[in-house]
């Protein structure tokens, strides 16, 4: 049984990587991007939908195979859930002179600052795009509770 189980996992990692290497696209969680069957790989685009809803840790994980990154997302919306307590304020003064020399800003960093605020308050408005087009739902469809409310 012990090398069934064996044989078993190595022929289902073999057709999982055959899998990923023949793909144009490949999606993945956040977590997941990290996983064992996409370690070590390199990505032409890494899009990440929602960044502004993602820790900045978590968007790191894709990043280190990306050559390059489209953040997709409001800012403007819903920031990241963060259950720790403590996690939305500093106690010591010398973090947040280290933040500021980082970041270049003086605003207090914290959990629920996203990759997509850093670079933001790093380069200014100039980097992000507002879609015009909106692909989700039919035109009909997104005109009803438009029109009602």
């Amino acid at each position: 049984m012990k090398e069934l189980r064996k044989e078993y996992r190595e022929r289902e990692r073999g057709c999982v990587d055959n899998l990923v290497k023949g793909s144009k696209v490949v999606l993945a969680t956040l977590h997941g991007a990290g996983g064992f069957h996409l370690r070590n790989r390199q990505f032409d685009v890494v899009i990440i939908d929602e960044a502004s809803q993602a820790l900045e840790a978590q968007c790191w994980v894709p990043l280190l195979s990306a050559k390059k990154v489209v953040l997709a997302g409001d800012h403007l919306q819903l920031p990241p859930t963060i259950k720790s307590l403590n996690s939305k304020t500093k106690t010591k003064e010398s973090n947040e002179e280290r933040d500021k020399e980082r970041n270049g800003t003086d605003k207090k960093m914290t959990l629920e600052n996203t990759l997509f605020d850093r670079l933001l308050a790093l380069h200014g408005s100039d980097i992000k795009r507002m879609l015009t087009i909106q692909y989700r739902m039919h035109e009909k469809i997104m005109a009803f509770p438009s029109a009602e409310l």
